[in-house]
């Protein structure tokens, strides 16, 4: 018995059925509660010890993490890349360091 040809092939255009037995709740979705969702852990376990991580946690984040990106190997890179060399890559790492601040919103 040949197959019929769909756009995809067979096995991707097969769709399993629906559990038997389970109907979907109509109306509207039921309000989260963060404190009884999955989340709720993140209030004790997180470095800002709530939910939402505030300006201070993030900006350490981001010091941390540029501790660990500033190293020889990346300073090399940057000196590389510059017109200026290794006498100017002082400067430029202060500049990517400065962009990424201000940008660190849209990041973490």
């Amino acid at each position: 018995m040949p197959l019929p040809s769909y756009p995809y092939p067979y096995q991707v255009a097969r769709v399993p059925s629906p559990t038997p037995g389970i109907v979907a709740e109509e109306g509207p979705p039921p309000e989260l509660v963060l404190d009884e969702s999955l989340y709720a852990p993140r209030k004790k376990t997180s470095d800002s010890r709530s939910y939402y991580s505030g300006p201070r946690v993030v900006g350490r984040g981001f010091e941390i993490d540029w501790s660990r990106m500033n190293q020889e190997r990346f300073r090399r890179l940057i000196a590389n890349e510059d017109d200026g060399g290794f006498s100017e890559v002082d400067g430029e790492v202060a500049e990517i360091k400065e962009v990424l601040d201000r940008r660190r919103d849209s990041t973490f």
